[in-house]
Parts: C-alpha cells; structure tokens; sequence
C-alpha cells in the first residue's frame, strides 16, 4: 500500500505536469471550460473515496484538469513583443530580484511599468556600492533594449521568457540610472540589504579572490569567478558546489539539527526551530529553485515528523519520496515551465537519486548501519566515507543523463572529485558561516583568515582535479538518452534484483530510517506501527 501510495503522488505530479504542457496553448476562454470538468470530476472522486473505491485515475484526471488551467493562464512573449523591446529606450520599473554581483558588473530584474514583463538589466564597468541598489527600489533606466539571443546549443530567448523577461538592457554610466524612490519590498528587502551588508564585509576582510569565490559557494553568484576556476569546476563535475542546493542546506542544518539533539531537545522542538535556520537561509540567498526544492522537503519531512511526535499521525505516512513529488508540483504550480529548465531536472534528478540509493529497496543503508555497530569508531568513520560515497555517486549516476544531454560532456572521474572535495566544502560552508556570524565583532578578522584558508584548499584541490587527463570529455546529446535508459536498467536491477519492493521510510527524524514492515508479517508494537 506503501508503495501504491508513493507511485499515486508520483502520478499526480505526471499529470500536473503533462496538463500544463498541453493544455498552454489553448484560449482564454479554457480556464473556465477545464474548470466546469475538473469540479465535477473531483467531487465524483471524492464520493468513489468514500465508498472506498480505487479513486487514482479519478485524481489524476483532476491534476491533468488543474495543470492545464495553470498553463493556460501562463502567458509568454510573442514576436510583436520582441520587436517592441529592440525600441525600448526609456523605461521604469521595480527591482525584483536580488541583484547579482561579481567584480564590477551588477544584474538584476527590472518589472516594467508599460509592459508586463520583466527586464534583466546588467550594469558592467561600475562600482556596486556606488549604484546602491535593493531590491524594492523604483528605477528609471535609460539604455537600449535587447532581444535575447536563440543560439543552437542554448535558447537564452526561451530560458528568460521561463522567467517572465523579455529582454536584457546593459548599462555602463551612472548617469543611466535614476532612483525614483522605494516600492514596497517588505522583508525581502531587508534580506538584500542583509546580504549586501554581509558581501561588502567579506569584500574588506578577504583578498578580491577570495571574496569573489566565497559568494559563488555561499551565495552561488558565479559572474565574479574568474574563468579559469569556473572551468575546473565544469572540467571535474562539480559545479553544483557552486549552486546552492540540497547538499548546502543539509550541509549547514545537519549540524544545528545533530547539536538540538545532543543537548536533548525533543524533535517537535528542534523541527521548527531548524525551520527557522532554513527560512534565514532563504532570506538571505534568495528563492533559487534547489533552495526552494530543498526547503519545501524539509518543511514536508519537518511537519509530518512534528505530527507523529504529537501521535497525530502514522509514521509510516512520512516519506521522503512523496516530500520531493509534492515539492515539485508546488514549484511547478507557481512556475509552470520550471521543470523545463536544466537546474530543476538536476536538483530533483540528483535528490531522486540519492533516495533511491539509500532506500530498504535496496538494502544499501542497512549493511551500512552495521558497519557502524560492529567496528566502533573505526567503523563509524568507514560508514560516513562509505554514505559519502554512496550519495556522490547516485547523484552522479542520476543527473549523468542531463549532464549529457545538456551540455554534452560525461565527466568519468566525477565520483572520486566528489569524494575528495564535498567533505572539504562541508568544512568551508561551516568555516563561513562562522564567519558571516562573527563579521559584527572585532573576531571576524580571526575568522575570515581561517575561511580564506580553506578557499583556498578548495581551490587548489578543483585545480588540481581539473588537471587530471581524460576528467571529461565531450558526447553527443543522444548519449545523454542512453545514459538515462542504463541507469534506469541498473536501478531497477538494483531494487528487485535484491529482493526488495518498499521504497518508502518512515522516520521521526532526518537523521533516523527504518524500512517498513513487510506485507504478511505482523507489525512491531509502539506507537505509529498500526495499520
């Protein structure tokens, strides 16, 4: 039933998702008419529920219904649109992004006044805290418009227009920019301005260098990298340590979760004051779709959790699994062609990936528990390296596929880059984070030359890796589907091959996973174990 449950979530997120594709092209009117079906089919699945009747195929039509009236509301420039912005001279608008910097070259999104659409506004040559710009701030830009490029290997045109902006204007004068005053910003303004604040600090304490790869790892803003470092990270598969993502989070919340622990703080506690810590975090970095994707699983996890601490309901319903699917179809309900775009397929690809590899189905994280209870420590420092290892290389495997489609590039060396770099970033994210906590006290320059020294083994270790022959090579985008299919092959293998069928987990905590009973056996006794 389990599983029966997980595949149902999995489907919802199919048909939500086919809705939005085929149903964005129909006319203004079909909102109305797909609602006039949806209604009825939904209030027909609900009575099937009660009468207990397999109602699957009655919520999957729902879904499809429900991603087809999101899609058809989306809209998206058409070619008049792209004509009009090649004449755009003069425009005004509101800040809604958080501008990105790197050296000298400021980007952020402009939400026109005239129009509406966004936009993506680059300010090259000039000093960031001479402009001065936050998020909220009403600009006036005075610059030439410009359609996006449609180039063969990346359609920069479709990727903007994902994100609601229509073109890009670039901006080399102060005198281009007019500040006409502060629209409504609310907190997240406060964000900007808290992390800008902490970007102008490091920018006194670190050397350039430094400063400029400390926001790409803690802030993912790349523009600053200098080409040679950012090609070291593409040559050895691993620049998404420069993108936050799953792996920062749990990074920086498995230890505030395993100190609450220690000290013996109940997990109805800890959750929401570790929710907390992941809500700072968005704050501050910024709605990037990982972090989000993250985010959400956590507050899933988090609150079902809560809830069988309160014994409100079975642990058995709180599965990682369907957290990921459900966090999917929000983002895509907020952003319809998100799922699209190459980061989200590699952030959920790589999470799935790592689920999988650890789920009872394949009987992986059990043999690894007892390595742990029978060597002592020695044992327990071979499990960490062991699950290290083992999470490294089912994202590689799982987001090899898109790696090769996308970018046309295999990286064969990518888990042992893996395995010799993430432990050493673990220990730089939490070096800046210290860092950032001390910056208002005179022991933040203590801090920022420990931090600036473990850049730097970063660095040098992605170098050093980068150098290594044969770390990547270049394939054709068909490679990329066959790859996909392999994998596929392997992990169905993989999980039936060893006599498992139960994905699902139940836990109480992040850190603690038991497989499910299996059918036909009697559950154990405690709480949570009834059917």
């Amino acid at each position: 039933m389990e599983d029966m449950g997980t595949a149902a979530v999995f489907a919802l997120l199919m048909a939500f998702v086919s809705g939005t594709l085929v149903f964005e092209a129909l006319p203004a009117s079909s909102p109305a008419v797909l609602w006039a079906i949806a209604l009825p089919v939904l209030l027909a699945t609900l009575w099937g529920m009660r009468r207990r009747r397999n109602a699957a195929w009655g919520l999957c039509l729902v879904a499809l219904l429900l991603g087809g009236i999101r899609g058809s509301i989306a809209t998206f420039p058409g070619a008049d649109d792209y004509r009009r912005v090649a004449r755009l001279r003069d425009v005004a608008g509101t800040v809604v992004s958080y501008p990105t910097r790197g050296g000298a070259r400021v980007t952020f999104d402009l939400a026109l006044d005239a129009l509406p659409w966004c936009l993506r506004v680059t300010c090259d040559g000039l000093a960031p805290e001479a402009l001065g710009i936050l998020y909220g701030d009403r600009l006036r830009v005075r610059a030439t418009g410009r359609a996006p490029s449609q180039d063969v290997g990346f359609d920069y045109r479709a990727y903007l227009a994902r994100r609601g902006i229509l073109g890009t204007m670039w901006v080399d004068d102060p005198t281009q920019i007019e500040h006409l005053g502060e629209a409504e910003g609310g907190l997240l303004r406060l964000g900007d301005a808290a992390r800008q604040w902490v970007f102008r600090r490091l920018d006194r304490l670190l050397s350039p260098e430094a400063a400029d790869f400390a926001r790409a790892l803690l802030f993912a803003e790349r523009s600053g990298l200098s080409e040679e470092i950012e090609e070291a990270f593409s040559r050895t598969g691993l620049m998404h340590l420069l993108a936050i993502s799953g792996l920062h989070l749990g990074v920086l919340l498995a230890g505030l979760w395993g100190a609450l622990r220690a000290i013996g703080t109940r997990p109805c506690v800890a959750y929401p004051i570790v929710a907390c810590g992941v809500l700072a975090i968005l704050w501050i970095v910024g709605p990037r779709v990982s972090l989000v994707r993250a985010a959400m699983m956590f507050g899933f996890l988090g609150a079902g959790s809560v809830l069988v601490d309160f014994g409100l309901i079975l642990r058995r319903w709180v599965s990682p699994f369907r957290a990921l699917a459900a966090a999917a179809i929000v983002i895509v309900a907020l952003r319809p062609t998100a799922w699209m775009d190459v980061g989200f397929q590699l952030s959920f690809a790589a999470t799935a990936g790592i689920l999988v590899a650890f789920s009872p189905g394949i009987g992986l994280a059990a043999r690894l528990r007892r390595i742990g209870a029978e060597r002592g420590v020695v044992g327990k420092a071979v499990r960490w390296i062991c699950a290290l290892l083992l999470a490294s290389g089912a994202a590689q495997a799982s987001t090899a596929p898109f790696i090769a489609y996308h970018f046309e590039s295999i990286h064969p060396f990518a888990l042992l880059a893996n395995g010799l770099a993430i432990p050493l970033v673990s220990l730089t994210l939490w070096g800046g984070v210290v860092t950032i906590a001390l910056l208002a006290t005179p022991a933040a320059g203590g801090g920022a030359v420990l931090f600036e020294a473990l850049l730097q083994a970063v660095a040098g270790l992605v170098r050093w890796l980068g150098r290594i022959p044969g770390s990547s090579f270049t394939v054709s985008p068909e490679t990329g589907i066959w790859i996909g299919g392999l994998v596929l092959f392997l992990g169905a293998v993989a999980t039936y091959g060893s006599g498992g069928s139960s994905w699902i987990w139940k836990s109480t905590s992040i850190g603690s996973r038991e497989p499910l009973e299996r059918p036909g056996r009697a559950p154990r006794g405690g709480r949570g174990a009834e059917a």
